[in-house]
């Protein structure tokens, strides 16, 4: 694997995180050995790795706990006798005198002195707060968070992962010219033609979390698409084409 060839497939600026990855990725190869990341990656830096990782035929996956993970840790030369080097906590607090949000409880685990980059997605669901953390700290984690803002809080570690909360969608039936990626955009985001042709092309909208820039992209049922300022859909199924010729999809926004 030619590490010049590795960094411009990927494309990024940060290239001392990318140089750690290669050489992860090295490690599992020349040792023939079972390598994960350190740290917890965004989707568009998961799926840039494993794209380029299949097309040069390396056994690669990203996992975050979740069936939905975004952050997600990468595994290379995958065993799966081999557990991830992450622990599932819950953190549960009193909910009778307000709730708490996402950034709430990121903000408490940050404030312990915690990276970013060691902490996987966080769900809110009802009065508790679902999140992965890289093994590194999580003792650190579940030892010494003891409060969210002004709420006591307990936590626990989850061990059988089905305990999980399942993502929540709302469903709705939208009728579109084509699967181009432009038309999309701007028949789930209630947008004009021209508003959705300048979303794509300012580099705002990502198929399966990586940017696409090209409005005449083909887009795929079952693809996740994200724009920014909207929200998350799942371009489900198509059921069929209305009167007008119009392909009419079940599109999912997460919620």
């Amino acid at each position: 694997m030619n590490k010049k060839e590795f960094l411009s497939v990927i494309k990024v600026a940060e290239v001392n995180d990318f140089d750690a990855i290669y050489n992860k990725i090295k490690l599992a190869l020349e040792k023939d050995i079972t390598v994960f990341t350190n740290e917890f990656y965004p989707p568009s830096i998961c799926e840039s790795i494993t794209v380029y990782c299949n097309s040069k035929g390396i056994n690669c996956k990203a996992f975050g706990g979740f069936n939905e993970s975004e952050r997600r840790i990468i595994c290379f030369n995958y065993c799966e006798y081999y557990e991830w080097p992450f622990k599932m906590f819950k953190i549960s607090y009193n909910s009778k005198f307000g709730l708490l949000k996402h950034k709430d409880f990121l903000g408490a685990i940050l404030a312990l002195g915690v990276k970013r980059e060691k902490i996987g997605d966080l769900v809110v669901y009802n009065d508790s707060c679902f999140l992965a953390v890289h093994e590194d700290i999580s003792d650190y984690v579940q030892c010494n968070l003891n409060s969210v803002g002004k709420y006591p809080c307990s936590i626990t570690n989850i061990i059988n992962l089905s305990e999980l909360p399942e993502p929540r969608f709302e469903e709705v039936i939208v009728l579109v010219p084509s699967l181009r990626i432009d038309a999309l955009v701007s028949s789930i985001c209630n947008l004009s033609r021209n508003e959705g042709v300048n979303m794509v092309s300012g580099g705002k909208v990502l198929i399966n979390y990586l940017t696409v820039i090209d409005k005449s992209f083909e887009v795929k049922l079952k693809s996740k698409v994200t724009v920014r300022g909207y929200g998350k859909f799942i371009v489900d199924e198509q059921l069929g084409k209305s009167k007008s010729g119009k392909l009419k999809l079940i599109i999912k926004k997460y919620i």
